[in-house]
């Protein structure tokens, strides 16, 4: 009796609320402490620590603000998102505020984006409901199989070069070399639709209707793909799809706010598992505020108006003699051959200054808001959780077109529309 009463209450939306309020205060304070530890370590990277105690009260008080603002977002998926970009751009920008890694309008720029996010907490969109196609119907699951198996094939074609030790994580940067003189453009866009969206939607939805052979082979495939370049970041997709099978859509901030909590602690703690906070804290969160911070410096009286894209030559002439994230990489932080990736919203800036910015914010928000509106599993909200990583490390049209983010909008509206609210018949149909 007592066990039933402690589910009900643990499970409510407003105890989970607060759950996650309590582990996003931790998660900050842990931040704060174990961050002059990263700026020592990494200081050749171009990370500083001047701590500013009047800086640091007004960014902590601003956290608590925020924080305080989610608990009261209604709309679960746009809730999650919010504590998502919450934890993923503000923490990390508050922290690098109050060191001098980075300026105030940093966090301005993502302010803008929070509160067109909240605005849009408040707006219904039309639920998409017009017709019933999505991949609870067997015909629909196995037709994305097919398509599956099909566009893999193509990759056939590197199956003389594929060396299986990279399996075991071994020979990696020989066969990256490899493959960067023999890979064929088009391929190394299909792969990153495949193994970002295609081929984790088919695990999840293999598992969901316990058709485990199809889920071991999107996993084989999955490998397949990655000995094809031996790039460790094709894992990712299936990494991250696996770790929010579970939970609501208002739970999942806990699971995202939790393996950001234990990559700190552990990570610090113990030698031999510094890559969690090295790969997992330094690189997902301080890397973004430096590198912004170098945008924001050299293009804050410079704009670009979008010419960094063929089409934005209408505007002006792009300036530069190789694509922006190269020059800002190889010219203005001097590291051969580096690709200085920065986000949708920072590139707003970059772009047309805080107009740029609204305009950004605007789509970002309306593209969570349409999602939303498809009313999807949350056992795919994984997905969803690649989808903000690519916002915040990704120009926009490169993540609609080489990042995966168009084929996402595309098998979203195609298969996952209604799979929440069809769950339920599917299970009740299965029972029956």
């Amino acid at each position: 009796m007592y066990l039933k009463l402690f589910d009900k209450s643990f499970y409510t939306r407003k105890s989970i609320s607060l759950l996650v309020a309590l582990l996003e205060l931790i998660l900050y304070l842990v931040l704060c402490f174990i961050y002059p530890y990263v700026s020592e370590k990494y200081g050749y990277m171009g990370f500083v620590n001047e701590f500013s105690l009047s800086r640091f009260i007004f960014a902590s008080i601003l956290i608590c603000l925020l924080i305080v603002i989610g608990i009261f977002i209604k709309r679960d998926f746009i809730y999650a998102v919010w504590n998502i970009y919450l934890v993923y751009t503000i923490f990390p920008f508050a922290i690098g505020f109050y060191s001098s890694l980075c300026e105030i309008q940093l966090i301005l720029i993502h302010l803008i984006f929070m509160a067109i996010l909240l605005l849009f907490s408040y707006v219904t969109f039309p639920k998409v409901n017009f017709y019933r196609f999505n991949i609870f119907n067997s015909n629909n699951f196995y037709l994305l199989v097919i398509f599956a198996i099909i566009f893999t094939l193509p990759f056939l074609y590197y199956l003389p070069y594929v060396n299986p030790k990279n399996i075991l994580m071994k020979d990696i940067y020989e066969t990256r070399y490899v493959f960067r003189n023999i890979s064929l453009r088009p391929l190394n866009y299909l792969s990153t639709a495949l193994v970002r969206v295609v081929l984790p939607v088919i695990f999840i939805a293999s598992l969901i209707k316990k058709k485990y052979f199809i889920g071991f082979l999107s996993v084989v495939l999955i490998i397949y793909i990655f000995l094809c370049g031996a790039f460790r970041s094709y894992f990712v997709g299936l990494l991250v799809a696996v770790a929010f099978l579970v939970g609501s859509n208002r739970f999942k901030p806990v699971i995202f706010i939790s393996v950001l909590l234990l990559s700190s602690i552990f990570g610090y703690l113990f030698q031999d598992l510094l890559i969690l906070l090295d790969a997992g804290i330094r690189r997902i969160l301080f890397v973004p505020v430096h590198l912004e911070q170098v945008y924001f410096d050299n293009f804050k009286n410079n704009f670009l108006y979008w010419s960094h894209y063929s089409f934005g030559s209408v505007f002006r002439d792009y300036p530069f003699d190789r694509p922006l994230s190269l020059y800002v990489g190889e010219v203005l932080l001097k590291r051969p051959g580096m690709n200085a990736n920065v986000g949708m919203l920072i590139e707003g800036y970059f772009s047309a200054g805080y107009v740029g910015v609204l305009i950004h914010s605007l789509i970002l928000a309306f593209l969570f808001s349409f999602i939303d509106s498809l009313n999807i599993n949350p056992k795919f909200f994984g997905l969803i959780v690649v989808l903000i990583f690519v916002s915040i490390n990704s120009f926009i049209f490169t993540s609609l077109l080489t990042h995966g983010v168009l084929i996402f909008i595309v098998i979203a509206f195609i298969f996952l529309k209604n799979t929440y609210s069809d769950f339920n018949l599917y299970k009740n149909t299965k029972l029956g």
